[in-house]
């Protein structure tokens, strides 16, 4: 392959050559975007993501804060598990944020959907759980180093 060739294709990929005479000095890899974890394409969180029932109560009944962000701007879709009717529809932009209260007796599952594409973005779960105190520990009247 010709030098030139090769040079033009490594830049087109992003890399840096620093050249001196036909022999590469220096070279280095970089990257104009900023890429997210699990490539995942925004950031989705419920907020409290544990619902927590008293002794006495059958279901939980909670408010909820809903977050997508996303680096580029999307027009998403957010359903629950618990209705096939979505929570809201929201237009292009790069965060939505929806306060939906919840009256569950167990786990819902909220996931996100790309409005004009109908993919799945993102999943998350809320969990319900009933509230157990812990049993009272028994204490001995002997120093641990005796047991």
């Amino acid at each position: 392959m010709p030098f030139s060739t090769w040079q033009s294709s490594l830049i087109a990929k992003g890399s840096l050559i620093l050249c001196f005479g036909f022999t590469p000095v220096v070279s280095a890899q970089f990257s104009w975007q900023k890429e997210n974890k699990n490539n995942q394409i925004g950031d989705f969180q419920l907020i409290p993501h544990t619902c927590v029932m008293e002794k006495q109560q059958t279901t939980c009944t909670r408010e909820l804060t809903i977050t997508f962000s996303s680096h580029f701007p999307k027009a998403i879709c957010i359903y629950s598990s618990l209705s096939k009717q979505p929570i809201t529809c929201t237009d292009t932009r790069t965060k939505h944020v929806v306060m939906h209260s919840i009256d569950s007796s167990h786990d819902i599952t909220f996931t996100v959907f790309d409005s004009q594409s109908n993919t799945e973005i993102a999943k998350k779960t809320l969990e319900v759980t009933q509230f157990r105190p812990v049993t009272k520990r028994i204490k001995r009247q002997y120093g641990i180093g005796l047991l």
